[in-house]
């Protein structure tokens, strides 16, 4: 047998202070299809943004994050920061900060490709933090992990932390979407969402929309995340589902499962389910605290979940934004068996996860199980991506005029080692004495 191989092997390019490119830019304008870009993080790369149409780059910060700072300068195409049109593309550890531009949609990230991921990365007040559309409608897909978006938008109720298009999925997993500038935590107008392990919250001096708009329905999984409106929000609903329909969205199914969803806000409505939406929402160990209706959706299916009418739910620290459980809150064990379809981590701040360990083989209701104690982990791909959705406000009825874009994912300004964050995790999830640990190791895959 004649083996044939091809000659040219990807290559890695090295960016920084003793690197051979002194710009992501500049080694991105040499690289060929496959190659590696790696971006020492000691380098000064502000004002540095360009297109590329390349297939399968990587490009990832090494020795820590790397820093591409838009604010002030020129975006490329007047888009954004990296504006992607290549079929493949794999951003990791980098931050994506000020990207502005005269149309109100600057980008961290502007994807106009077909599939993307993003690892490890940190969106900060960029106008869109990942803005993204397909090249084909109902194609491709977006994977988001342990990435952080941090008051991106505006300001104007179009743009927002996270907006993506038609893509076939979408995946946001173990990451940490806060502090929205009137626009949404996460907007998606795919076909299928899976928000996993994941913690989309306000916060002080938020003032986002909706923390979740999927305008356009589609199979959308909410599992395993932790929701909150903060008192300052520009719209009292919290999750918005199919209030756009579209025949680009087939199926109409909304599954919320194993989540913790709180309204800081004097009123409210947890689930803004479109009135066309005639599959009932599938809603099973979740937490709804805080003041407001639960659904407008009348035949929705709740299976052993909490409000507020049937007592406290004892966080350890609500106030605070600590919504593990207290010793004596009535939602230990009390959950039901989700199958499959439920969580097998548990979120860690900021922007990771770590297994979630069953106590005396029994599932808590809401996105933690008291005593659980695990180590975070380095998460496989999922491969799932997804679409996002539209409008925030009462002044916001489509995204305007510019199509969708990019999209990446980030993690916060800065990780804590993984001592500091078991050591943190075991503070507030001490483990029952005599308890049985049950772990399940497998992702979920709804």
């Amino acid at each position: 047998m004649v083996l044939f191989f091809s000659s040219s092997l990807a290559a890695t390019l090295t960016v920084g202070p003793s690197g051979t490119y002194p710009t992501p830019c500049t080694a991105i304008a040499a690289a060929a299809a496959g190659d590696v870009i790696e971006v020492d993080s000691t380098g000064d790369y502000a004002g540095d943004s360009c297109a590329w149409s390349t297939d399968n780059l990587t490009v990832r910060g090494v020795n820590g994050r790397a820093t591409l700072d838009g604010t002030g300068a020129a975006m490329a195409q007047d888009k954004g920061i990296f504006v992607i049109q290549a079929p493949t593309a794999t951003i990791e550890s980098i931050n994506f900060i000020g990207a502005s531009v005269a149309d109100q949609n600057g980008a961290g990230i502007r994807h106009q490709g077909t599939d993307l991921i993003v690892r490890d990365c940190l969106f900060l007040d960029n106008q869109n933090g990942i803005l993204g559309s397909p090249t084909e409608d109902g194609t491709g897909s977006v994977e988001i992990v342990r990435s952080e978006f941090d008051h991106n938008g505006a300001g104007d109720g179009y743009s927002h932390n996270l907006y993506l298009g038609h893509y076939a999925s979408v995946v946001f997993r173990s990451s940490y979407s806060h502090r929205g500038n009137v626009g949404h935590l996460f907007k998606s107008r795919a076909l299928r969402n899976v928000i996993l392990v994941s913690r989309l919250t306000d916060e002080d001096g938020g003032t986002a929309s909706y923390e979740i708009d999927l305008p356009n329905a589609g199979d959308a999984w909410i599992i395993g995340s932790i929701v909150e409106q903060v008192s300052t929000t520009s719209n009292n609903a919290i999750i918005s589902y199919g209030l756009e329909p579209s025949g680009m969205n087939p199926i109409h199914a909304l599954h919320v499962i194993n989540s913790t969803l709180v309204n800081h806000h004097n009123r409210g409505l947890f689930l803004s389910i479109g009135s066309e939406m005639e599959t009932p929402a599938d809603v099973v160990n979740t937490v709804f605290s805080g003041p407001g209706s639960i659904s407008a959706q009348a035949t929705t299916v709740f299976t052993t979940s909490w409000d507020d009418t049937n007592g406290d739910a004892e966080f350890t620290n609500g106030a605070q934004l600590d919504f593990t459980l207290a010793a004596t809150s009535l939602l230990i064990d009390a959950g039901s068996d989700p199958g499959e379809n439920g969580p097998r981590a548990e979120y860690v701040h900021p922007a990771n996860e770590w297994p979630r360990n069953l106590v005396n083989d029994l599932w808590d209701i809401g996105a933690f199980e008291y005593g659980n104690e695990g180590v975070p982990d380095d998460l496989p791909d999922t491969g799932d991506t997804a679409d996002t959705g539209e409008g925030d406000t009462a002044t916001d009825v489509g995204d305007g005029a510019a199509e969708p874009a990019a999209d990446c994912g980030c993690d916060a300004a800065g990780s804590a080692g993984w001592g500091a964050l078991v050591a943190a995790g075991v503070l507030v999830r001490r483990r029952r004495a005599g308890a049985r640990l049950h772990h399940a190791d497998q992702t979920p895959t709804p």
